[in-house]
C-alpha cells in the first residue's frame, strides 16, 4: 500500500469541504484501517509531534516512516483486548474473543486453550 492508498483513506474520514486536519483518535483509526498494527503507546510515539489533531502532511510523515508487522503472539493479541491497559483480561473476554476466531473451536477445544488459566490472567 503506498502514498495514494494512504490518502484515499485519509480522505474517507476528511469529508469535503475538506481541512486536512483531523483528530489525533481518528488518525490512530486510519492508520489501523490501513493494517498498521500498532499498539496504543506505538501510535501516541508515531504521532508525538502532533498535538490532539493531526495534519494529512503529518499523517503521511508517520506512515512514511519503516514499519515491520509485529510478530502476532497470544500476548499482543491480548493487549490489544485490554482497553484498560491492566495487564489482565476477565474470562469472559477470552471465551468471546477465543470463539470467533475462524474456524470457530468446538467447546470442547475452548474447554482445552482456557484449561490451567487463571482469571483474571495477567499477560
Amino acid at each position: 500500500m503506498g502514498e495514494e492508498e494512504w490518502a484515499e483513506t485519509w480522505n474517507l474520514f476528511d469529508r469535503p469541504p475538506r481541512k486536512q486536519v483531523l483528530p489525533k483518535d481518528t488518525v490512530k483509526h486510519c492508520i489501523r484501517g490501513i493494517g498498521r498494527l500498532y499498539e496504543e503507546a506505538d501510535l501516541d510515539a508515531l504521532l508525538s509531534g502532533s498535538g490532539e489533531t493531526v495534519t494529512k502532511e503529518e499523517y503521511l510523515e508517520a506512515l512514511r516512516k519503516p514499519y515491520s508487522e509485529p510478530e502476532h503472539t497470544v500476548t499482543s493479541a491480548a493487549r490489544a483486548y485490554d482497553g484498560k491497559e491492566s495487564g489482565q483480561l476477565p474470562e469472559q473476554l477470552l471465551l468471546k474473543v477465543f470463539s470467533e476466531t475462524n474456524p470457530k473451536p468446538s467447546e470442547r477445544e475452548l474447554e482445552q486453550m482456557m484449561y490451567g488459566l487463571e482469571f483474571c490472567m495477567p499477560f
